[in-house]
């Protein structure tokens, strides 16, 4: 469209002296270059609020994945606890059946629990969850 516009003065302007036909031009030519310009701007502009946008979708997308580790972690932590729970109770019920004497019971309790607490043990579920994965410090978080 540009070189429409000069081509259209250039045609229509010969009678003119020559200052005014150069004028002219330059007034076009900076016309042009300022329109230019401006959709660089504007293309600069949109494409710095896509950025900030991808910026922020990240961001969300890095959080959730934070969090579905940190709920996998608790999860995992609490089963594990239950794991450790539930082998101390069937430990009890194989040495009541073993009808050996309850001193002895007791002793084979404590160094069996002993290798069961090396094996599986039982932890504070949220503070593994929560130091294992340490939330990110963002403006307005806590």
């Amino acid at each position: 469209m540009p070189d429409r516009i000069v081509y259209y003065y250039i045609k229509h302007l010969k009678e003119q002296p020559f200052y005014i036909v150069l004028n002219t031009l330059a007034a076009i030519s900076f016309a042009v270059l300022f329109s230019w310009l401006y959709v660089q701007n504007s293309q600069l502009h949109h494409q710095a609020k896509d950025a900030k946008i991808l910026a922020a979708k990240n961001s969300q997308l890095v959080n959730k994945i934070q969090n579905n580790r940190r709920d996998l972690i608790y999860k995992s932590c609490r089963d594990q606890n239950k794991r450790h729970g539930d082998s101390l109770k069937a430990l009890r019920k194989l040495l009541a059946k073993s009808g050996v004497s309850k001193a002895r019971q007791n002793q084979s309790f404590r160094e069996t629990k002993t290798l069961i607490d090396a094996l599986v043990p039982k932890r504070n579920c949220v503070a593994l969850a929560n130091n294992t994965v340490k939330p990110k410090n963002t403006k307005g978080e806590k």
